[in-house]
């Protein structure tokens, strides 16, 4: 009969935890998912390092993002007239 009990309360935990660990799992992202983002990169060939990232990030995030590569005084000029 002891045995039963333990069997019993072990099983009941286990499923509390499960039902817990699925409410921790919403990604802190979803609230910015379908958000576009536009980053400015200067064409430096070292930015593109930073540009095979993005893929991953959309992924992870939901999040678009375009990048815009120009000379960097065209950026600058760019960033100062928005």
């Amino acid at each position: 009969m002891e045995l039963k009990k333990i069997s019993v309360t072990l099983l009941a935990v286990f499923a509390l935890l499960l039902c817990l660990s699925g409410t921790g799992q919403a990604s802190p992202y979803a609230k910015y998912a379908g958000t576009t983002l536009v980053i400015n990169f200067p064409s430096i060939g070292f930015y593109d390092y930073a540009v095979k990232m993005i893929p991953e990030f959309e992924k992870e995030t939901g999040i678009k993002v375009e990048v815009d590569k120009l000379e960097y005084m065209k950026m600058r000029d760019k960033q100062r007239l928005e």
